[in-house]
C-alpha cells in the first residue's frame, strides 16, 4: 500500500498542474484524471501522476497526520 499526501494546484498550463505543499512545487500530468481540475483544489498524486480531486476539508485532515 502507498501513501500520498495531499497536493494544492497552484497553476495548470495543458495537462500540467503545478502542486505545492509546504512551499515545494512539483509538477504532475493529468492524463489519467476523470473529471476537471481547477487552481486551488486539492489533489492526491502517484509517479508524477494526478489520480484524484479531493475535498478540502479530506485534505486538511489528511494533512494533520503527516504533522
Amino acid at each position: 500500500m502507498c501513501m500520498t499526501i495531499p497536493y494544492k494546484v497552484k497553476s495548470i498550463k495543458n495537462n500540467i498542474v503545478i502542486g505545492i505543499i509546504s512551499d515545494q512545487e512539483k509538477e504532475f500530468k493529468t492524463d489519467v484524471l476523470e473529471g476537471e481540475i481547477k487552481v486551488g483544489d486539492f489533489f492526491l498524486a502517484q509517479n508524477g501522476y494526478v489520480l484524484q480531486i479531493i475535498p478540502n476539508e479530506d485534505a486538511e485532515n489528511l494533512m494533520k497526520l503527516f504533522t
